[in-house]
């Protein structure tokens, strides 16, 4: 029988036999048999199980054999994944929070970013959309930066960076973006880190100042496939409307209004019918009804393998309807790890996910156009259908029907991505490892929006208006790292050094047509008025990276990390940044006087200090740019757009960090605490040019900021066996404040030296 400490029976545990593929699983009650073949003289089984040590047993000439697993919860919490390469907790000296992959795997949410929330201390997750897919607003440690850089951390997925700069949907009125991460299963993460202090994000460098989201996907173990189901379906409800007026207060309220004014009602109080439009947009009236909104999700999944080869294979399936009708958001997907050893020294592997992710939209509010604003301003004693069964349309006041505008038009986005990447591991000399890495992000996002010749206002004043939207991207990633570890006595070294090397392109075609003879055929072709733009824009970045720990005594721990990057958005003053980040930490809980105090096991002071840049979000601030232009109907020209800015330089990120790791009872009671400053010098952000220079603005850097605060995370392991239960709680503060806006002398110089390019 297999069980734990505490007696319990262990279902799931592998049963593998020692150099061989043969193995079983132990059953509910914690029963195995295994044959053990003749030709193994002196056989040797293997016991593992998720969350506990595994054990190696030599059998002899027993013919039964009773084994407690041990508990290995502190060792898996204690390894993280940090930029390039992963670390002991205990040997950590930066700020570095952790979800397991089994804390997100059936939250009932889209993206991943959605999942951290509440979970991380510092970590401030908002919608700025309620569209189901939509993008988040996710701001670690505060925002760093004003309005032309990236505001969002930098997410990289088994080591490839996701590109998240240009998720734009169907410009319709206000402009909805995608959430980056969505197309990611939760159900096939492993883990989440996010770093947050210098120590930890200055080998990202560039990119680093909003902090990193390192997200590592299921990798396979060998011995026998085992196949695993993850399914939830729930429903979702409005849990409060606005309480709005019915019929006979709206009529009162106009009769009373007309009293006032002294005017006569022109036929707003007119009708006797109540129409709640809040109760008939919202997917919210009882379930036997067929119209409460359900969320659903499923994962199919299997892994394994043999000694040398591993894999972990899964197919994924979601889908949320949205609480206003006809929004919502599915997807399908499918992922592929696989690791192959061709001998002790050299293996190769992938991680590959394909995905589709469909939006079904609104309007958002624009000019009281969306479907939400316009229930709480329609009247309330007119139908949602007129006698003929189409939808009612208030010609007294030219307004939209509520529920027309929400299904009638068609708005939805389409992403298909190929994530992934290809990886040769080489370990030439114990302790020296070389690693090359390609990887891809190939986004294809197409998007339609029409509002029809009937039903809706826009579309029958103009005969149909339709506006399409293709952007295509593709980034690529190559990376190579050579790490070299050590011990000596009571000294540890692990040296990294390395280049990476992304480009990315983006092609977008855009089209815009009204003017339709019918809704059956809406190619720009048949539309009596239309444009189309294009247009086609690349970035590139190159680094060097490099990174060295020490460690005396298991106890004395110094980390420093060098990165330089060189972005193709700056102009050649300032086309490459430098980002060092240096820390040491003190376990406490290692010294004598202490480890003489049994309730306390982990005591760690950190303290760390470093640098973190940002980049413009847009690709060419640093160049002038023209625009062409028809004059006299006959002329074609150029006009300036944009001046540039040969001397834009880096948004440097500085931050001060100190830290304490507390670990009581046997860790069953951790506490992390930290108290932060970040100032971010040479604010990019845009400036209005005079009138004369032909131009609107220009990006310069004209700024200073700061962030300072505490976090605090408290977790507990109350109860544990076969049924556990665990605690987490954490807390920030957060202050955030402007301290400098650059002077006329600044904006001057800019003036100035536009004026001599002009002479």
């Amino acid at each position: 029988m297999l069980s734990t400490e505490d007696q319990e029976p262990l279902p799931g545990v592998n049963v593998l036999i020692k150099h061989t593929t043969l193995g079983t699983l132990s059953s509910i009650g914690g029963q195995y048999s295994l044959a053990l073949p003749d030709s193994i003289s002196d056989p040797v089984l293997i016991f593992s199980f998720v969350g506990y040590e595994e054990q190696e047993v030599q059998v002899g000439n027993n013919t039964i054999l009773d084994i407690e697993l041990s508990s290995a919860t502190q060792q898996l919490e204690e390894v993280v994944v940090v930029g390039y390469g992963v670390i002991d907790r205990d040997k950590l000296a930066g700020s570095v929070s952790s979800i397991g992959g089994e804390d997100i795997e059936s939250d009932p949410v889209v993206g991943l970013n959605q999942a951290v929330q509440g979970k991380v201390a510092g970590v401030q997750v908002t919608q700025n959309s309620g569209t189901p897919g939509g993008a988040l607003n996710f701001r670690v440690r505060g925002i760093t930066t004003l309005n032309s850089s990236t505001t969002e951390p930098l997410y990289v997925v088994d080591g490839v960076p996701v590109n998240s700069d240009n998720y734009g949907g169907i410009n319709a009125g206000a402009r909805q973006t995608i959430n980056p991460l969505a197309s990611i299963n939760q159900a096939d993460v492993a883990s989440i880190e996010v770093l947050k202090d210098a120590s930890a994000t200055a080998i990202y460098g560039a990119r680093a100042a909003n902090g990193v989201v390192l997200i590592t996907t299921k990798k396979g173990k060998s011995g026998d496939s085992q196949v695993n189901l993850n399914a939830y379906y729930g429903l979702q409800e409005l849990p409060n409307t606005i309480n709005m007026a019915n019929t006979q207060e709206y009529k009162q309220y106009v009769a009373d209004l007309a009293a006032l004014n002294d005017w006569e009602d022109p036929g707003f109080a007119a009708g006797d019918v109540y129409t709640n439009w809040q109760e008939e947009l919202y997917q919210n009236k009882l379930i036997e009804d067929g119209e409460i909104a359900p969320i659903q999700s499923y994962t199919l999944s299997t892994s394994g393998g043999s000694e040398h080869t591993t894999y972990y294979v899964s197919g994924s399936y979601f889908n949320q309807e949205g609480i206003v009708r006809n929004s919502g958001y599915e997807r399908l997907g499918l992922r592929t790890n696989l690791e192959h050893e061709i001998n002790d020294w050299v293996k190769f592997g992938t991680n590959l996910s394909l995905s589709r992710g469909t939006t079904d939209r609104i309007i958002e509010d624009f000019g009281g156009a969306g479907p939400v604003t316009l229930a709480l301003i329609s009247r309330p004693n007119i139908p949602v259908y007129d006698e003929n069964g189409d939808f009612y349309l208030d010609t007294l006041i030219n307004r939209d029907n509520p529920i027309a505008a929400a299904e009638v038009p068609t708005y939805y986005d389409q992403v298909d991505r190929v994530l992934g990447n290809l990886y040769l591991e080489v370990e030439p000399l114990e302790g020296l490892l070389f690693r090359s890495t390609f990887g891809i992000d190939r986004t294809d996002n197409e998007g339609e929006f029409y509002r029809p010749r009937e039903g809706i206002i826009a579309g029958m004043q103009r005969q149909g208006v339709r506006n399409t939207n293709r952007y295509l991207t593709f980034t690529w990633l190559n990376e190579n790292t050579l790490t070299y570890h050590k011990t000596i006595g009571d000294h540890e070294f692990t040296a990294l050094v390395g280049n990476t090397l992304q480009r990315a392109s983006i092609n977008q075609l855009s089209t815009a047509a009204n003017g339709f003879a019918t809704d059956e055929v809406v190619i720009v072709n048949n539309a009596t008025s239309y444009n189309v733009s294009e247009r086609e824009e690349s970035w590139s970045l190159a680094s060097f990276i490099s990174r060295i720990n020490y460690i005396f005594k298991d106890r004395y721990i110094l980390t420093a990390n060098y990165r330089i990057d060189g972005s193709s958005r700056f102009g050649q003053e300032n086309l490459y940044g430098a980002f060092p980040s240096v820390a040491a930490a003190w376990r406490i809980s290692e010294e004598n006087f202490i480890q003489n105090i049994p309730t306390i096991d982990n005591l760690k002071l950190r303290a760390s200090w470093g640098k973190s840049g940002n980049q413009p979000r847009d690709f060419y601030n640093a160049v002038p740019l023209y625009s062409i232009s028809v004059y006299y109907g006959d002329y074609v020209g150029f006009i300036p757009q944009t001046i540039g800015n040969d001397q834009l330089g880096w948004e440097s990120t500085t931050q001060y960090n100190i830290g304490l790791d507390l670990g009581l009872f046997e860790n069953r009671i951790s506490l992390l605490a930290d108290y932060f400053i970040k100032k971010t010098e040479d604010l990019l952000t845009s400036y209005r040019m005079p009138q004369a220079t032909g131009t609107l603005f220009t990006t310069v850097n004209l700024g200073n900021m700061e962030n300072k605060g505490f976090e605090f995370e408290l977790s507990s392991r109350n109860t544990e066996g076969a049924f556990s239960w665990n605690t987490s709680l954490n807390m920030s503060f957060i202050k955030n404040k402007v301290t400098y806006l650059a002077g006329e002398e600044v904006l001057d110089g800019l003036d100035d030296a536009y004026s001599l390019q002009s002479a």
